[in-house]
């Protein structure tokens, strides 16, 4: 269901049932953009609460909710259509951050520092200590409270609060990372409908030319870096593949150490092809006795297609999620950050695997057998007292 909200207040003032909308879609990924959009009858009894800047709060997929404010509604021929974006947004709206230096801060007290006078508060934080947090220019607070989680190396968590008929809390987590590093395999013809792998090798180099930052004289660094098993391999008759790199930084002072080091960085990331992958996968955790498949936005999974020659082996992360609140069945999924492996790479972690279950099974085996051995009795020992207990029987 859909609560709308009074954008003021945050009372609820009315209730959207399943039957009330159709055609909804929420859309949510890793670079914190979160969408809902929803279709109505124009004619509907309670279309009318839904104006400009209103919002709406809308069930997560673990019990939790997630707020929006209504930016476009449309009226065409008899159909009401609301576009909404993540209420967290409008951040950028509540309040300007100053350039400023704030030594010895934690997440929690940066964060604190950039909601104070807005709507939101800190809520999760996976990270206990201490670094330099600066503001070189003016920031709205949502680019702010961004610009913290990422000098901490945290991911940003978005989530309202409900009770009774009122919205009152509004929270941003940060935390180590969003999902989980779950296991579960996504294979072609049960969770994947299709798979496509593109290969570009357009920004292949094997050599680059680094230049720093111009200096106050006008004259600019310069180191190569190259890499000569990549010259090998993709040389064009015995010449090396060039690329220019320029670091975006303003220190003026860098040094030829640092910017080879940056250099070398780079031309790593451009000494093989891109490879990229594209799947279209099908929500099976709604499916009764699929409940234990679900997938959630953060997670990583693994990827198997065995039908292709060669076989493809990836591991990869949920990068955006697109699902219906009303037909909970229909979800998409994006993957990215793909780790490919090939078949015999499989094979020996399933051989190391395979390894350790064994002596786990036979270290089992000992223990149960040292057990057995200093709490129970040995045949002959058995047979003595049973012996015994005979004659005593014959006594009673």
């Amino acid at each position: 269901m859909i609560h709308i909200i009074d954008e003021k207040t945050d009372d609820i003032l009315a209730v959207l049932s399943e039957a009330d909308f159709f055609n909804d879609e929420y859309y949510e990924d890793l670079k914190a953009v979160e969408t809902f959009k929803f279709f109505m009858p124009a004619n509907h009894s309670k279309a009318g609460f839904l104006t400009s800047r209103r919002r709406i709060v809308i069930p997560g997929e673990d019990g939790e909710f997630k707020e929006f404010i209504l930016t476009e509604p449309y009226l065409i021929n008899n159909t009401k259509e609301f576009y909404t974006m993540g209420s967290f947004v409008d951040l950028r709206k509540q309040k300007v951050i100053d350039p400023i230096v704030l030594d010895g801060q934690t997440p929690s007290t940066a964060g604190d520092y950039v909601l104070s006078g807005t709507r939101w508060q800190i809520g999760i934080v996976e990270f206990t200590g201490l670094m330099t947090v600066e503001f070189t220019e003016p920031l709205d607070a949502y680019e702010a409270i961004k610009t913290v989680a990422q000098l901490f190396g945290l991911e940003l968590r978005f989530r309202v609060e409900v009770a009774g008929s009122k919205v009152v809390a509004r929270y941003v987590d940060m935390i180590q990372r969003r999902g989980e590093l779950s296991g579960k395999e996504v294979v072609f013809g049960k969770d994947i409908e299709g798979i496509e792998r593109r290969e570009t090798a357009g920004e292949l180099v094997t050599a680059l030319k680094c230049y720093g930052p111009v200096r106050d004289d006008g004259t600019r660094l310069m180191v190569i870096v190259e890499d000569q098993e990549a010259f090998q391999k993709w040389n064009d008759e015995g010449r090396h593949l060039w690329g220019i790199y320029e670091p975006q930084t303003e220190n003026t002072d860098m040094t030829e150490a640092r910017l080879r080091s940056l250099g070398q960085t780079e031309l790593a990331k451009r000494v093989t092809p891109q490879i990229q992958y594209s799947l279209k996968t099908i929500a099976l955790e709604h499916v009764y006795g699929y409940e234990h498949e679900k997938v959630r936005l953060g997670d990583t999974n693994r990827v198997k297609d065995e039908d292709k020659n060669p076989p493809i082996y990836l591991e990869a992360r949920v990068l955006s999620v697109k699902r219906s609140i009303k037909n909970r069945s229909r979800k998409e999924v994006e993957y990215g950050d793909f780790i490919e492996y090939s078949k015999e790479d499989v094979q020996a972690e399933w051989k190391v695997l395979r390894a350790q279950f064994r002596e786990r099974l036979k270290k089992a085996k000992e223990d149960a057998l040292s057990y057995t051995e200093e709490y129970a009795y040995s045949k002959a020992v058995i047979d003595t007292k049973d012996a015994s207990v005979y004659a005593d029987s014959t006594i009673y």
